[in-house]
Formats: C-alpha cells, structure tokens, sequence
C-alpha cells in the first residue's frame, strides 16, 4: 500500500507524464480503494478466528466446571462418570 502511494506521488512530482505514466497513476488510484477494502476483511478475519477461539476455549472450561464440581453441589452429578468403571 505505502509502494503503490510511493510511486503515485513519484510519478505525480514528474513536470510531464508519458501516457504508460498516467494510465499507471490510474491504475494505482484504483488499486488502493480494494486493497484497503481487503486488508479490512482480512483484520476481521482474524479478529473472528480468535474470538472464535476464546469462545470455544471459554465454553469447554464452564463445561468441565460443570462436570468436575457439578451445577447443584452434590456428588450424585458426577455419578455418571464413575459408571462406567469396572468394579
């Protein structure tokens, strides 16, 4: 994005532009509006992923709360677990 800005106002500085000249500045000030429009995407992308993640996280440990200590206090919830042992 700072290269393309670069060379946009490398090429604006010039007293005269080649006709290749401006139809590149064109093309740069074209350019920039979806580059940016990407990179947004991209930071939300991501932002989505780690939430995603945090969440996920967050509800196993509520879960594994739940099961370890149980949701009234009384050992009876847990008895599910010790079932399924032998003996």
């Amino acid at each position: 994005m700072r290269a393309l800005n670069d060379e946009r106002r490398e090429l604006l500085r010039r007293p005269t532009m080649a006709n290749w000249e401006k139809a590149r500045s064109e093309s740069i000030v074209e350019q920039i509006p979806h580059l940016l429009a990407r990179a947004k995407l991209v930071r939300n992308s991501v932002f989505m992923l780690y939430l995603g993640t945090l969440l996920f996280l967050l509800s196993s440990a509520l879960l594994a709360s739940l099961i370890l200590v149980g949701s009234d206090g009384n050992a009876r919830n847990r008895s599910f677990l010790a079932s399924d042992l032998p003996g």
